[in-house]
């Protein structure tokens, strides 16, 4: 499981940045984008590093597991209306997956 941690947290952290990246510039042809969010931005981008360093370079479930629950927090507080975003579900469904890997990738104890 710990390979699969790390092929999700590749795919992830790559997916995390780029969105980062559009999340930082206007992009008139993808609505989506077309006016930057610069928390939201960040976010992504600091994610993506994060999941490329301790998810898919040097696996570390439990850090892969709290950005996890990181997003899922932010989904669902976005999906309450608290937060204006459109992507609040993408949120929930990648945090949870996140924290599933996570979960599955963890030593087991011996005894």
């Amino acid at each position: 499981m710990v390979l699969a941690l790390r092929v999700w947290s590749l795919v992830l952290g790559v997916g995390f940045l780029v969105v980062g990246v559009l999340r930082m510039v206007p992009v008139p042809g993808l609505p989506p984008f077309a006016h930057p969010e610069y928390v939201h931005g960040a976010l992504h981008l600091a994610s993506g590093a994060a999941f490329l360093l301790w998810g898919a370079r040097r696996p570390v479930p439990g850090v892969v597991g709290a950005l996890g629950l990181l997003w899922v927090g932010l989904g669902l507080v976005a999906r309450l209306g608290l937060l204006e975003h459109t992507d609040d579900l993408v949120h929930v469904v990648t945090g949870a997956l996140s924290v599933g890997f996570a979960v599955a990738a963890r030593p087991r104890a011996r005894g």
